[in-house]
């Protein structure tokens, strides 16, 4: 499939199921798993075929190289809100999450035209954190200890950004 949105140095595609493997892989990563809740290979088949899913591979855009994936859910909700389900990204510290929040943002206000997009973070994600406070999304509250990870459980920070917010910032 073809390019879904270039932004920066990023491309954001459709998913396929020859992707799947590798998005595991990046999901399983040390750097990303404590932060997310990672999906079997039967729960990403599923979101590429839903039509309320978003689900997208982050490129490189000179290159080409698969560098993670974005997954967004509620494209057909009736009250214009889109959950920014997850981000992975595989190279850190190369503006590459930023590039992928900021094409993000733009596909939810600019072509879908959707009025709110939200996120969870986990509270000690604190680079997440900055990057999204940084792209204009407002602290909302706290999810106390609604994620399980093992025999632990972690607490989400809810972040949104409104279409208001988007043109101004």
């Amino acid at each position: 499939m073809g390019a879904v949105m270039r932004y920066g140095k990023i491309v954001l595609r459709n998913t396929e199921q020859s992707d799947i493997g590798q998005l595991i892989a990046f999901e399983q990563d040390p750097a990303n798993a404590p932060f997310i809740r990672l999906w079997t290979h039967e729960q990403h088949e599923a979101g590429i075929r839903n039509s309320n899913v978003g689900h997208f591979v982050v490129t490189e855009a000179d290159s080409g190289e698969m560098v993670g994936h974005v997954i967004l859910v509620g494209l057909d909700n009736a009250d214009l809100n889109l959950e920014f389900k997850r981000i992975v990204i595989t190279s850190k510290g190369k503006g590459l999450g930023r590039d992928t929040v900021r094409a993000v943002k733009k596909y939810t206000f600019e072509i879908l035209r959707f009025h709110r997009l939200w996120l969870e973070v986990v509270t000690t994600n604190q680079r997440a954190k900055r990057l999204y406070a940084s792209e204009g999304f407002v602290e909302e509250g706290i999810h106390r200890e609604a994620m399980r990870q093992g025999d632990r459980f972690l607490s989400l920070i809810v972040m949104a950004l409104l279409a208001g917010d988007y043109t101004s910032h």
